[in-house]
């Protein structure tokens, strides 16, 4: 996915992109499914994360990007 994905900054992020977090080829994915703005600016993200029974859960990516190791990497198929 790395290689094959278009990489997007934070700003850039939408509905159906994915978040890869960690570094080399990662550790955890979650889909994006929605932006969270204030005031026309984006300051998270709605995740779908997938990696304990009973998932997919919805979280924000602030909660998860603290669960993870450095960096996340924003993905999108559409380039």
């Amino acid at each position: 996915m790395l290689d094959a994905c278009a990489h997007l900054p934070f700003a850039d992020v939408r509905p159906g992109d994915l978040v890869v977090y960690g570094p080399a080829t990662g550790e955890h994915v979650c889909v994006v499914l929605a932006r969270v703005e204030r005031d026309g600016a984006l300051v998270d993200l709605r995740l779908a994360s997938h990696g304990r029974q009973g998932d997919p859960r919805p979280v924000l990516f602030s909660v998860e990007r603290a669960l993870h190791n450095p960096p996340a990497t924003f993905l999108s198929f559409i380039s």
